[in-house]
């Protein structure tokens, strides 16, 4: 961990992705959520974090009303832990994948994905 601890410390921009399973974030990105309690503990000692900016990219096999609301709420605090300010318009969530092809998905991501990131 502490390799991903100095990447995180150094970092400009932390972009997450990751499938949506039961609504939430997958078992090992929670673990690795977990694990960053040392930055919350570096922020209750005064102790300098870089800025930073939060981006999720995240897929969901199905499409219903506010099915990417716990995984963005979950991400949202690890960012704020990390101190990197979410930065929604540029966070890409894909739903339905289920109803298309691999190929399918793909231009729909590169569509949605293919936008200025920072002006």
């Amino acid at each position: 961990m502490k390799e991903y601890y100095k990447l995180i410390r150094e970092a400009d921009v932390i972009t997450v992705s990751f499938p949506l399973y039961f609504s939430t974030v997958p078992a090992q990105l929670k673990l690795f959520i977990d694990r960053a309690q040392l930055f919350w503990e570096m922020k209750k000692r005064n102790e300098f974090i870089k800025n930073k900016t939060g981006i999720i990219i995240a897929t969901a096999g199905n499409n219903y009303k506010d099915m990417f609301t716990c995984a963005e709420n979950t991400m949202r605090h690890f960012f704020k832990t990390i101190n990197a300010e979410y930065n929604k318009q540029y966070s890409v969530f894909i739903p339905s994948t289920d109803d298309y092809s691999a190929e399918e998905n793909r231009l729909r991501a590169e569509n949605i994905i293919n936008k200025p990131l920072f002006e």
